[in-house]
């Protein structure tokens, strides 16, 4: 920042500064066609000469304060971005605009940088906590091998199948987390997308026995096919964990809407979690699944923010006891609204 000196600031205020000297003249000149006496008017130019440097100096010296002193804090300052916290609010109208556009400019970079630190933190919070449960199936298989428990390939496939998600897991969730827009809009039939997440999963649900129904899936909608496939997965998974023996994937079309709904009777959800389900590493009462299985409460959370990103909406409803039943729906929006986007 250059210094703030007189000849700057005479350079900066010449319009103003030539322009009260033009009122000078005139002034001079109507005293003299008026016929005041030269005593008179010589008094008269000496007072506006002295009104005039009056106030070129009063401007210059309560600006150079407010400069001078902003220039010092920002040198002092490692986090320049706070350099109004340690200004006083100025009483002139330019430095005025300067301090409250340097306060927003402060207080968006202060909410970012909070913002910043609570996502590396959670990201670390959720790498420890996925370095411990991959551990868990590893263990598992290392047990296995030494038993020579592994000819069959029941337990293995089961364990393998818990890496693979939790794998795919923190692959989305650094996506979900991301601020770029990495996904791509194109035409998905859902009865593909579904029929692609059951193949991936067909050795689980065989070991599982789990009966699969599938009805009026053959619509199409606008999603990002990996992402939708993905969603549809920690589903399934959720309802593979929680012991459920049939899921039904069925589709209907609503109010110039697509809503897909995937429904297990697995253990359920207790009424006082369904609010929180979709909190990141929220577990609740159902924490532990089938084979002692621990959740990281991530599934439902990638899911819901990779839904919020694409503009799809994901309810979830649930009962426990006689008949439970586990329901997620996914709203789709009509085609249009998605070419718009795009």
């Amino acid at each position: 920042m250059k210094d703030f000196s007189f000849k700057y600031y005479l350079y900066d205020r010449a319009i103003e500064i030539l322009s009260l000297i033009v009122m000078a003249v005139l002034v001079l000149g109507l005293c003299q066609i008026f016929g005041l006496k030269s005593e008179a008017v010589i008094m008269v130019a000496i007072l506006i000469f002295v009104a005039i440097l009056g106030v070129i100096c009063f401007g210059y010296f309560r600006q150079r304060y407010f400069y001078r002193n902003l220039r010092v804090n920002l040198a002092k300052l490692d986090q320049s971005y706070l350099i109004a916290e340690v200004l006083d609010r100025p009483d002139f109208l330019d430095g005025k605009i300067l301090y409250d556009v340097c306060y927003e400019l402060g207080k968006s970079m202060l909410e970012n940088v909070s913002k910043n630190e609570q996502v590396c933190q959670d990201f670390s919070d959720y790498i420890e906590l996925w370095i411990h449960e991959i551990k868990s199936p590893l263990a598992a298989l290392n047990l296995l091998a030494e038993k020579g428990r592994l000819r069959s390939g029941r337990e293995l496939t089961r364990e393998l199948a818990r890496i693979d998600n939790l794998t795919e897991q923190i692959l989305y969730f650094m996506r979900a987390e991301s601020s770029a827009k990495d996904y791509l809009f194109q035409g998905c039939n859902l009865s593909e997308v579904v029929k692609a997440v059951l193949l991936t999963y067909r050795t689980q649900i065989q070991l599982q026995n789990m009966e699969i129904e599938t009805r009026n899936l053959d619509r199409n909608v606008m999603s990002d096919v990996k992402w939708l496939k993905f969603m549809i997965s920690q589903v399934l998974a959720n309802a593979l964990k929680y012991q459920a023996k049939k899921i039904t994937f069925s589709a209907e079309q609503a109010q110039r809407m697509t809503i897909l709904k995937i429904r297990d009777d697995g253990i359920g959800i207790p009424a006082e979690d369904l609010p929180r389900v979709f909190d990141k590493t929220f577990t609740g009462k159902n924490g532990h699944g089938k084979n002692g299985e621990h959740s990281t409460g991530m599934g439902l959370y990638i899911v819901k923010t990779l839904a919020d990103k694409m503009g799809h909406k994901v309810e979830i409803n649930s009962k426990i006891g006689d008949d439970s039943f586990t329901e997620v729906r996914f709203v789709f929006g009509e085609h249009e609204y998605y070419k718009n986007v795009r």
